[in-house]
């Protein structure tokens, strides 16, 4: 498998910034399942009046499983989205994905501090958003990433259409507030990090993915050309790190 063109990073005034956390974020290490960071409900008007973080949902007919499934996620609107001077602006997206196991959305909302470079940013600053993979079994959280069932690697891949529950995920929120459908990016750490390499790769959903970083992981052999999307791609690993799950 080449993987050359993959580990070149294209500037871009947004992607720099929104992938920089990671490089210091792991080193290889296991992240522990904490997080204390508070949230609201999201408001159905689309009314954002207090910048932080907010819960929500969505059903979802996941047509490979054969059943609706409800998604959570959460999402974080930063001051400059509260105090936009024009109404109408728009903000860039970055899709955080957390690792598979024990992992959910709002430990990776904790450990990548995300929410922080945004706040940094000011009237630059983006929307995050944290979905969470759908609990499989055994209490863990698995993201459907691509990889066949004979993986060695991971054998017992899970056939949950998440590129479609993510795209889902957008598109309803893109109906009620100010996305820049032409800024959406996404970045995870292991398990993540190939969901993200999956929904630049492989999604087929209306909101095209323009940049990604995968922290200790790689793209599987289905993935290992997807160079005429032009997506800009950080393969970031740790001096510690072993077999990515």
């Amino acid at each position: 498998m080449k993987y050359s063109h993959f580990l070149k990073i294209k500037p871009h005034k947004h992607f720099a910034v929104l992938i920089a956390p990671l490089f210091m974020a792991f080193s290889g290490t296991t992240i522990a399942a904490k997080c204390n960071i508070e949230s609201s409900p999201l408001p159905t008007s689309g009314n954002i009046t207090q910048s932080g973080t907010y819960t929500g949902s969505i059903r979802f007919q996941d047509d490979n499983l054969g059943f609706k499934t409800t998604r959570t996620f959460r999402i974080y609107f930063p001051e400059a989205y509260v105090n936009r001077a024009n109404s109408n602006n728009t903000f860039p997206v970055l899709i955080g994905l957390h690792g598979g196991k024990i992992d959910n959305g709002c430990n990776f909302q904790d450990y990548s501090e995300f929410d922080s470079i945004s706040h940094d940013m000011g009237n630059r600053g983006f929307i995050a958003i944290y979905p969470d993979a759908r609990m499989t079994h055994r209490n863990n959280r698995n993201w459907g990433d691509g990889r066949s069932n004979d993986d060695k690697n991971h054998p017992n891949r899970f056939k949950t259409d998440d590129v479609g529950a993510i795209g889902e995920i957008i598109a309803t929120l893109a109906e009620k507030y100010f996305i820049n459908e032409n800024q959406i990016y996404a970045s995870g750490m292991s398990n993540g990090g190939v969901m993200a390499a999956e929904l630049a790769c492989n999604a087929n959903f209306k909101y095209k993915i323009k940049g990604i970083g995968m922290v200790s992981s790689l793209m599987h052999p289905l993935q290992s050309d997807c160079s005429n999307r032009n997506v800009k791609t950080a393969i970031i690993f740790g001096e510690k790190d072993g077999i990515f799950t």
